[in-house]
């Protein structure tokens, strides 16, 4: 965008472009009415009304925080009105020297709009508009691990490393026990199975279908997705021989002793190592009791362990990748290991290739022997597969579907090339010992070992520290029978205090790999994983102490866990089941066919040992801003822990910190809560309203002013309210809050929230507190208006006037502006610019042209809240001022004014009257402007702003009269030869003169309001004399003082000589600069106007251009040529800035020359060719567009077959064209 008004652009007007914003893509249903009516009175006067409004709805029944659906009217008026104002020109036409027949105008116009903010119906809960905050849905997601897929044959963990050494590698296998993990493939269950697989197969608790709805009965499933949970399932065989076990005995039987003391285990890796910055807090998994359909089982122990795992599965600190073998079968390029052989060269990718014979050499699993190097190595172990790695597809064997998956995780021949329905592979890739493929083998163990009891006698959740819930269900199996199942849900925290540290680690951030094994098991052992999931939160623990006087939360024994509860996961829980807060229903998501509820969340915090005056918390950062509600809620349930001593009423205490920071500005609310007996199922019970927090968000205003206006008060401490103390209205309230601040908080932008639990007895306590739908409500949807005035004003040719007034208030904005985006102050402004033909008042005959301009513009913005205490608003700040004085401080330090001026003179000159010749001295060449612009402005911050910019420039220019002399054009005749003596001519003199200076100083100073260091100064030492004082900041002033001219002569010396000479000179004024390097503030913009200052830079330019009369020779009149010189010349003076600084030598001026020499050469072959006598030879439209497509380079195959046809009858003129073609080019 250009602006061409240079009146406009030196008005000091600020200029405001907007453009209309169109969202392209928003999922949001909108409906958008609209009328507007005009009525046209006369042709001078026209009457308009406009009705507008924009109603969203909600996606779902809960709206975020800046997302809030809007029902926003907009009712406007507006008009316009022009009249001709004739006895303004007849007063005109009395001021002296004006005599004018131009007609006068005036012109109006009006708009005024209110807008009726509103929110949808569907918006509301409990009747209020309620925006959200924190819905606690996504306070803790899962990231699902369960896939078996992801999971290969596990390391030794350093356990069971046992007797093994660098001498004996094969001890280090000698308790690895047989263990297969896998989901059932659905060819079980439908009409394809095998033969020998019955519906009492499939019914079995081992191997039965389990769906979704049996595991998670609230889920609510999209029409099409699975409705069957593919478990993983781990099949252990304490007793059996795992794969490369070599101890001794089990030799022959395949035997192991002692099963209670043997392990097999799977690991994993994760492409997302930094658990801390993930907040990766559980690992949480439901499985199927496995002691309800089997009694006998003694159980064991399911090991957990993360971190940085070997990924050396044989102990041989040799790294094994299938395809690095020999794919003739041979030893070349490997080492011999206890357990086989490996590959010598480094691997540089894991593929096989596509050749059978190659694969079967090399698909052999980790030992890299097949069963015949196997038995030679290993002939004790039977001469079948004595490393137990043999592969088997689970269709291409016989039993039952457990028997069938046991040889399926195997490694040798677990890749063939030829696959059959029946009978194919697990993979396409290569066995490494490489989890995570980076083409290294890890051999580092670093990791935390968690043990979680699986036994009969510690199933509940009273029993096992570890089990979060379970579900009893009943199902009917394929054969007609039913069957009791109960799941359980273990939840085993990453901070346990009971974990084991391995190897030195000492946080999460780099959590590579994980390994689970089993162990203490005396029998076989199947367990059925419904779900396991790393679960993250989006809130963090707070490590530091809550209160300076507190312990660090560090030293003690203080259990506190950060959990989520919920309806798909948690329904029959116990004690306490988990249920929707009374008034809350779960979210649904509308599709084309269904509306899918959603899961609905709580987040929970679990403390045990929390001593006296002791709190635990979780934080979260946000940004969101609550001065256009009225209220913050949000529901809240407590419980004590089973097996600990039962919580009193009031015992326990919730509370919500929110602010600017966790420590020094903050706002505080507690909550005293009412715990929930045991064995309660009904909602408004387990959610009961005195534990509802329902905080006024006013009365937060009033502890700060109450706060404030005590000086025995000190704010840098948190000072406690009890809510029945604030007001009257909030005594009777059956939930009684303590209102509490800290330091300067401002919940207009809360950048900090904190939730949290403290004991408030006098007793360790142990409880459970669960948090749910944080809810800002009572949104104050108030209305604003706003107007705009225009008047324009010509008053003949003589003047103008434009005037425009505009106001709008608190409230207002445009009509797709939700509550926080709308205006937040009252604005007051006005802009009048005049312009004056004052040349108009001299004589005609002078002929002085006097252009004058005015300008002058106020805005007054005063905010809803005070800057200061942004959460308070200026007019309660006003109200509670002490005297009339301090209340005319506190708004003119409110208020943001600003008052601009401009005043200009632009193209000042006389122009030419009578018939005299213009000679080089006449006024007539000169152009006078001037203008000076001044802006005032104060604010919160700023005191006093003041910048001036004077601009004074006078222009000169002269054309001189054409003195051409061509001294032979008589003497020499018509011969064309001699043409270029004949045109030659000399100009004697310039063609014209130009030359300018202008004086441009631009001058602001600033002064800052005092620092404030304290809000209360308080007298702590006894003299009398408070303690706190404000710091001054000395004013700051900026000037940029120049004066620069410039000229330039323009000469043709002949028509073939043409002569430029240009030149600049800029000065900079730094009188204002003492001796010592101090400023004198008493130069102001005016002082010494004239001075010329310091020469600051100079530049110089010629250029000359010499056209060759080659065209004034017949056999050269096809040829242009001409030649230019420019030379360049500039000097530009030091910095001052090195000259102040000690040891930096004087690195005196800058000067810089540079010279250009260039010829252009044009060749006119047309004029060549018809001189030497070739006509051009004219061809039809076909030909003319065979030529244009060889130039262009776009010939197709049609076109091509056409240019061989006609290839003679165009070679003429093809050659032609392709040549002008490339000398225009070069």
């Amino acid at each position: 965008m250009i602006i061409l008004d240079q009146a406009l652009l030196n008005s000091n007007t600020p200029i405001q472009v907007s453009t209309e914003n169109n969202s392209v893509f928003n999922q949001q249903t909108k409906r958008f009415t609209g009328i507007n009516v005009e009525h046209r009175f006369s042709e001078d006067f026209i009457l308009g009304g406009t009705f507008l409004n924009l109603k969203e709805r909600p996606i779902t029944q809960k709206s975020t925080y800046g997302f809030e659906p809007i029902n926003n009217t907009i009712v406007g008026a507006n008009f316009i009105y022009n009249t001709q104002v004739p006895f303004l020109t007849r007063m005109v036409n009395k001021l002296p020297n004006i005599d004018t027949d131009v007609e006068s105008s005036i012109s109006l116009r009006g708009e005024l709009a209110y807008l009726f903010p509103g929110s949808p119906a569907g918006d509301d809960f409990e009747g209020q508009a309620s925006a959200y905050v924190d819905d606690f849905e996504g306070s803790q997601t899962s990231i699902d691990i369960l896939s078996p897929f992801a999971w290969s044959l596990a390391s030794v963990p350093q356990a069971f490393e046992g007797s093994g050494s660098t001498s004996n590698a094969l001890a280090y296998n000698f308790s690895r026990a047989q263990l297969s993990w896998y989901t059932i493939d659905p060819i079980f269950y439908g009409t394809q199975r095998p033969a020998d697989i019955t519906d009492d197969d499939i019914s079995d608790p081992r191997t039965r279908r389990v769906f979704i709805e049996e595991l998670f009965p609230n889920v609510d499933l999209q029409q099409g997705q699975q409705q069957v949970i593919n478990t993983l399932d781990l099949n252990y065989l304490p007793s059996q021989r795992g794969p490369y076990n070599y101890n001794p005995a089990a030799a022959g039987s395949n035997i192991l002793p002692n099963p209670d003391d043997n392990w097999a285990g799977i690991m994993r890796q994760f492409s997302s190592t930094d658990f801390e910055q993930t907040n990766v807090e559980y690992i949480q998994f439901w499985v199927m009791d496995p002691f309800v359909y089997d009694p006998t089982n003694a159980g064991g122990t399911i090991s957990i362990n993360l971190g940085s795992i070997s990924e050396d599965i044989l102990k041989d600190n040799r790294k094994q990748y299938e395809n690095g073998l020999p794919d003739d079968g041979s030893t070349t390029l490997t080492n011999a290991t206890d357990y086989g052989k490996v590959p010598v060269n480094q691997s540089l990718v894991y593929a096989f290739d596509t050749d059978g014979a190659q694969r079967t050499n090399q698909d052999i699993g980790l030992d890299g022997l097949n069963d015949i190097e196997e038995n030679t190595q290993f002939g004790a172990f039977g001469p079948d597969d004595p490393a137990r790695d043999n592969y088997e597809y689970f269709l291409a064997t016989s039993g039952d579907i457990v028997t069938r998956y046991r040889r399926y995780n195997n490694t040798q021949g677990n890749s063939p090339t030829e696959v059959t329905q029946d009978d194919r592979g697990a993979t396409t890739l290569p066995d490494v010992e490489d989890i995570n493929r980076d083409n290294t083998m890890n051999t580092i163990d670093s990791y935390f070992e968690y043990d979680i009891p699986v036994d009969p006698t510690r199933m509940t959740v009273a029993t096992n520290e570890y089990i979060f819930d379970t579900k009893e269900v009943q199902t009917t199996l394929p054969n007609g029978n039913t069957i009791d199942t109960r799941w359980v849900q273990f939840r085993v925290p990453l901070s346990d205090p009971n974990r084991e540290v391995i190897g030195g680690i000492n946080d999460f951030r780099a959590i590579r790999f994980m390994r689970m094994y089993l162990t203490d098991f005396n029998q076989e052992t199947l367990l059925r994983f419904g779900s396991m999931d790393l679960v993250r939160g989006d809130y963090r623990r707070y490590t530091a102490t809550l209160e300076e006087d507190l312990d660090d939360p560090s030293d003690d024994g203080t259990v506190f866990e950060v959990e989520g509860v919920n309806i798909e996961n948690n329904e029959s829980r116990q004690p306490i089941p988990y249920r929707l807060p009374p008034g809350v229903e779960r979210e649904e998501l509308r599709t084309q066919n269904q509306n899918i509820r959603q899961n609905e969340q709580s987040l929970a915090l679990r403390v045990c040992g929390l001593e006296s005056e002791d709190g635990r918390s979780v934080f979260k950062n946000i940004r969101i801003d609550m001065r256009q509600y009225e209220n913050l809620r949000m529901f809240v349930h407590a419980e004590s822990l089973v097996n600990e001593v039962a919580i009193g009423d009031d015992e326990l205490e919730a509370f919500i910190r929110i602010g600017i920071d966790y420590t020094d500005n903050y706002y505080e609310i507690r909550l005293p809560l009412k715990p929930t007996a045991f064995g309660t199922t009904v909602r408004e019970e387990i959610w009961p309203e005195a534990n509802e927090f329902n905080i006024d968000l006013s009365l937060l205003q009033e502890i700060k002013a109450r706060v404030l206006s005590n000086p025995s008060l000190n704010i840098s401490e948190v000072n406690f309210f009890d809510e029945s103390t604030l007001t009257d209205a909030t005594a009777a309230n059956l939930n009684q809050h303590k209102y509490g601040i800290k330091g300067n908080p401002n919940f207009g932008d809360v950048r900090a929230m904190m939730i949290g639990v403290r004991n408030a007895s006098t007793n360790d306590i142990c409880g459970e507190v669960w948090f749910n739908e944080m809810r800002l409500s009572g949104l104050k949807n108030q209305g604003g208006y706003a107007a705009v005035m225009n008047m324009d004003a010509n008053i003949a040719d003589f003047a103008s006037v434009s005037a425009t007034g505009r106001r709008s208030t608190i409230g207002f904005g445009a009509i797709e502006q939700g509550p926080n985006e709308r205006d937040r102050e009252n604005i007051t402004q006005y802009d009048v610019t005049t312009n004056l033909n004052l040349g108009q008042l001299l004589p005609e005959k002078w002929g002085v042209k006097l252009p004058f301009s005015y300008s002058i513009g106020e805005e007054t913005i005063t905010p809803q809240f005070d800057p200061q205490f942004e959460d308070i608003e200026l007019e309660t700040r006003l109200d509670n001022a002490n005297s009339d004085a301090e209340r005319d401080i506190i708004r003119e330090q409110s208020e943001d004014y600003t008052m601009r001026q401009s005043v200009n003179l632009i193209g000042v000159r006389k122009e030419r009257t009578g018939d005299s010749k213009p000679m080089p001295y006449d006024i007539e060449n000169f152009t006078f402007s001037g203008s000076y612009n001044q802006t005032d402005q104060r604010n919160f911050e700023i005191e006093k702003f003041q910048d001036q910019s004077v601009n004074v420039g006078t222009t000169y220019n002269y054309a001189f009269p054409k003195a051409e002399v061509e001294p032979f054009k008589k003497l020499v005749g018509d011969n064309s030869y001699l043409k270029f003596l004949k045109d030659f001519n000399v100009n004697l003199l310039p063609n014209s003169f130009a030359a300018s200076g202008n004086i441009l100083r631009q001058y602001n100073t600033q002064k800052f309001r005092d620092l404030q260091l304290d809000t209360n100064p308080v007298d702590t030492d006894g003299d009398g004399i408070p303690d706190a004082q404000n710091i001054t900041i000395d004013p700051l002033s900026n000037r940029n003082y120049t004066m620069n001219h410039q000229y330039a002569i323009n000469w043709d010396i002949t028509k073939s000589l043409q002569f430029n000479l240009s030149a600049n000179n800029d000065r900079v004024i730094r009188s204002y600069i003492n001796d010592d390097d101090s400023i004198d503030e008493s130069y102001g913009i005016w002082t010494d106007f004239l001075d010329e200052g310091i020469p600051n830079s100079h530049s110089q330019q010629l250029q000359a251009t010499y056209k060759l009369p080659l065209d004034k020779f017949p056999f050269l009149a096809f040829a242009k040529a001409s030649y230019t010189y420019t030379a360049d010349f500039n000097w530009q003076r030091n910095s001052q800035q090195f000259a102040q600084l000690d040891g930096i030598p004087d690195l005196g001026n800058t000067v810089q020359n540079a010279n250009t020499h260039r010829i252009n050469t044009t060749l006119d072959l047309d004029k060549l060719y018809k001189y030497v006598g070739l006509e051009k030879v004219k061809f039809g439209p076909v030909a003319n567009r065979l030529v244009a497509v060889i130039i262009q380079g776009l010939e197709t195959q049609d076109h091509q077959r056409q240019v061989q046809q006609m290839h003679r009858m165009k070679k003429i003129k093809r050659r032609r064209k392709i040549l002008v073609i490339r000398l225009t080019t070069h």
